[in-house]
């Protein structure tokens, strides 16, 4: 009988669903010996990615994850900027890949709650919660931009006894206005790409009026630039800069 012989059918389904990645529980549990999965390895068909975890397909970023919530054990899920990226908050993934463990709880490479289709992650108001602090105000507001109308305002607010000092802070200067009207992005992109870009003497944020606008102050030369989002465009065309 070859090695191939001895995979079950499911063997493969579950490594194709996690990335080419399986798990020393998971074949355990198909009646796969651990002298097959050594063949594999010996043979060139797999790559040993930590105690009890192996891969079966080219390295990948998903495969990584997958990997990392395998060899933390029952229970782990994807974290940080991880999880924002797989919530779809960032267009590229982090180079990081935080994984969460349960305390206390000794790890079982590759055993995954039974069900389980996709990767876990952290849900989306622990994600941003979890990162606060972590990065700038722009990455933040940023973020809190692409999560929109999914984010849970009141419950990111429940779990900020869980931040660190630094990111209750950066939450609180940050959700007012994005409560308000969602102006994260273009509070990001102002100070990225017209202050940065063209050298400017940084402008007073003023936040928000509660009427979809929200201003920016170069006091130096008296200049207030206003934004509005396609809901309160004021009626006269054209107005979106004014002294």
């Amino acid at each position: 009988m070859t090695k191939y012989e001895e995979l079950p059918e499911r063997f493969w389904e579950v490594a194709v669903r996690q990335h080419g990645v399986i798990g020393a529980a998971q074949w355990h549990e198909m009646g796969v010996s651990d002298a097959v999965i050594v063949r594999l390895v010996g043979d060139g068909e797999a790559r040993l990615l930590g105690s009890g975890v192996v891969a079966l397909t080219p390295e990948t970023w998903m495969q990584n994850v997958w990997a990392g919530v395998l060899l933390g054990g029952e229970g782990s899920v994807v974290g940080g900027l991880a999880a924002a990226f797989l919530h779809g908050l960032m267009e590229s993934p982090p180079s990081r890949i935080d994984i969460y463990s349960p305390p206390g709880q000794p790890s079982r490479p590759g055993a995954l709650r039974a069900g389980v289709i996709w990767v876990p992650y952290t849900g989306l108001e622990q994600t941003i919660v979890d990162v606060a602090g972590t990065v700038t105000d722009d990455q933040m507001a940023a973020l809190l931009a692409e999560a929109g109308d999914r984010l849970d305002v009141k419950e990111v607010l429940a779990l900020l006894a869980e931040c660190s000092p630094q990111g209750r802070k950066q939450l609180h200067r940050l959700l007012a206005d994005f409560e308000d009207s969602g102006h994260g992005a273009m509070v990001s992109d102002f100070a990225r790409l017209v202050e940065g870009s063209h050298g400017l003497p940084a402008a007073v944020y003023q936040g928000t009026d509660g009427k979809g606008v929200s201003s920016f102050l170069f006091e130096e030369f008296g200049l207030k630039v206003e934004f509005y989002d396609d809901r309160h465009l004021p009626e006269e065309s054209g107005a979106s800069e004014r002294t």
